[in-house]
Parts: structure tokens; C-alpha cells; sequence
């Protein structure tokens, strides 16, 4: 956030996903990027960082599963278009694009830095024609994201960055 202060940060922290009515929470966070979209701001969701294990590899899963199912739920309630969404990871963008946006086809555009694809979502997604950026985990540097927002948000029609 140090190379874009006028991001909307949001936070979801993994400990409320676990403990807390994920219905609530969805419908918390949703509302707050509704809101954000519908003002012309960038919106940038993303999880807490502390790590949460358990000792089992199938509560680990349930753990994932349970923080991916949060994401996907604010994304489907989400009713306004946003400019342009960016996923990071390959489970993660898989999960964004075919749960929450209901891909099945989409038009792959080219790269938008090296390594980073740009899919154009398809007419039977929630929201047709839609750029979502697919960032690799494993791509990039510090400041790869910024760059993509950059880039992003500079050709948006209306921009006043």
C-alpha cells in the first residue's frame, strides 16, 4: 500500500473466517466493496498474514477451504461491476474465476507484465467481459502488483489518477 496510498484496504482476518457466522462476514465485507466499486475506488481484499496450521492434513484443507469458500462468497454477492480484478495464486484464481464469477469460457488477452495473463470473463459469467488478471503466485517482484494496478487503473475510463 506504500506504492498506492489511495488503495481501500481490506483485511479479512483468517481467525473471524474460522470462528464467526461466514455468512456475516461475507455479507460484511461485500457490502464494504460494493460501496467502494460504486465510489470509482480501488479495492484491494486480501487475507491476514498470520498462518494457521493445525496438525492434521485434512483440517489444514478444511482451513483452506473454509477462507477460499469466505472470498468466493463476497465475490458472489459482490452486484456491481468492478473495473478490473486481479486474483493471486493458482488455486485461489481458479476458485475466483469458476465459483465466485461462474466462468466457463473466457478470452485470453496476452500478458500485462511478463508471466501474468489477462482473461476477458465470458458472456455467461457474473459479470461479462470483465479483465481478470491472473497473477501466479510465484511470479513477479515487490512491486509487480502495484505496477499491474498501475497499468490498470490508468486506462479505466473515467480515471482521474
Amino acid at each position: 500500500f506504500k506504492h498506492r496510498p489511495d488503495l481501500i484496504p481490506m483485511e479479512l482476518p483468517v481467525m473471524k473466517v474460522l470462528q464467526q457466522s461466514p455468512s456475516e462476514l461475507c455479507e460484511e465485507y461485500s457490502e464494504k466493496i460494493e460501496q467502494a466499486i460504486k465510489n470509482d475506488q480501488i479495492v484491494t481484499l486480501y487475507t491476514s498474514r498470520e498462518l494457521i496450521k493445525d496438525t492434521s492434513p485434512e483440517k489444514n484443507q478444511e482451513i483452506g477451504k473454509k477462507i477460499s469458500d469466505c472470498l468466493i462468497g463476497i465475490l458472489q454477492r459482490l452486484n456491481t461491476t468492478p473495473g478490473f480484478l486481479i486474483s493471486k495464486g493458482g488455486i485461489t484464481s481458479s476458485d475466483v474465476a469458476t465459483k465466485a464469477l461462474g466462468v466457463r469460457k473466457a478470452l485470453v488477452k496476452g500478458q500485462i507484465i511478463k508471466g501474468v495473463p489477462v482473461w476477458q470473463t465470458g458472456s455467461e459469467s457474473k459479470f461479462p467481459g470483465l479483465h481478470q488478471i491472473i497473477f501466479p503466485g510465484n511470479v513477479g517482484e515487490e512491486s509487480s502488483l502495484t505496477e499491474v494496478v498501475n497499468l490498470l487503473s490508468n486506462s479505466r475510463p473515467g480515471n482521474r489518477s
